[in-house]
């Protein structure tokens, strides 16, 4: 989870670095905050989904922890 940001052409705010829409904001047209708008969906199911798993990386982990165990 990051701290959120928006920019005015889009209806939401982001909150996960790892959004798909959020990363198609470019640098000069993203601003700090929520900007009056709805939280994403997509952030809010990647934040759930991060915490579940142990981070930003947790699930890669745990899938790589997984599949060793599996070889073995």
């Amino acid at each position: 989870m990051t701290t959120p940001f928006h920019c005015l052409s889009q209806l939401v705010y982001h909150t996960n670095e790892d959004c798909p829409q959020g990363k198609t904001i470019e640098a000069g047209d993203r601003q700090q905050g929520k900007g009056g708008k709805a939280g994403c969906l997509c952030c809010y199911h990647l934040n759930k989904a991060q915490q579940k798993n142990g981070g930003r990386y947790g699930i890669i982990k745990r899938l790589l922890t997984e599949k060793q165990q599996q070889t073995y």
